[in-house]
């Protein structure tokens, strides 16, 4: 009996990370010149996502927003749908002036 469950539960983790969409952004380069509000790099969290950010350099001069944007803010539907993300070895460099206002 206890072999069966063993067995069971590891079906259903096996059948758990099938379903979730994989993601892999590794070794880009992504430039913003734009000064105003920028979302950054908008990571889709509609649906179950296995998310990895590896090794990218992001630079950005905007004044406001974000630089890598990979989760909420706000309770929402689409909550959790990023769990286990990883995001390592990259470089972000703000080149940007202070808003104005």
């Amino acid at each position: 009996m206890k072999a069966r469950t063993i067995t069971l539960t590891i079906i259903l983790l096996m059948l758990s990370v099938a379903v979730q969409t994989r993601l892999v952004i590794e070794g880009t380069s992504t430039v913003n010149t734009s000064s105003g509000d920028w979302e950054g790099l908008n990571i889709t969290r509609n649906s179950k996502t296995h998310f990895i950010f590896r090794n990218n350099s992001v630079i950005s001069s905007n004044f406001s927003g974000y630089m890598l944007h990979a989760g909420d803010e706000q309770a929402g539907p689409e909550n959790n749908n990023l769990d286990g993300q990883i995001i390592t070895g990259n470089k972000f460099q703000w080149i940007g002036k202070k808003n104005a206002k």
